[in-house]
């Protein structure tokens, strides 16, 4: 595999990244339909593209030469709360610590914000991510029932040092 770089996003990297949302969220079996079409119809390149221009925004790539093969989609807030909307790797990119290296850039990025916490959600049956939750160190601070779209949701929090 060749060697991964992470970098913030910038603007003309929102087709390559509207298109690997595309590819990745239809797999998701544990979200109901109308939440991942939902999410599909807000990550358009032009939604991309213009969130990329708040100062709060923290959207990361993994590139492999020119390939983006992971993204972490996030904002920061003036609360001091950062928050991870979505994290989505290739395939046959995965096991092979690029979501890792993406969740510490989104750290990283928040406490130069000013972030003390960061928090996110995921969906209660998707055991792969819960445990990636727990290695990370976050904790989870709450299981919601019936949550967003019908989805049951855990929700993840870590605070950062």
């Amino acid at each position: 595999m060749e060697k991964i770089t992470i970098r913030p996003l910038k603007p003309k990297d929102s087709r390559a990244a509207a298109l690997l949302l595309k590819k990745i969220l239809p797999e998701l079996a544990f979200y109901t339909k109308k939440s991942i079409s939902d999410d599909l119809s807000s990550y358009t390149p032009k939604y991309i593209s213009g969130y990329l221009k708040n100062r709060y925004t923290i959207f990361a790539g993994a590139w492999a030469g020119k390939r983006l093969v992971g993204a972490l989609f996030g904002w920061g807030s003036r609360g001091g709360l950062g928050y991870m909307d979505w994290l989505v790797v290739e395939p046959d990119c995965r096991r092979k610590r690029v979501a890792e290296e993406l969740v510490r850039h989104f750290e990283h990025a928040a406490r130069k914000m000013g972030m003390y916490k960061v928090w996110w959600d995921t969906g209660f049956k998707n055991k792969k991510m819960n445990a990636f939750n727990r290695k990370m160190g976050y904790k989870k601070v709450a299981t919601l029932r019936d949550w967003d779209h019908h989805n049951d949701m855990h929700f993840w929090a870590k605070e950062l040092a």
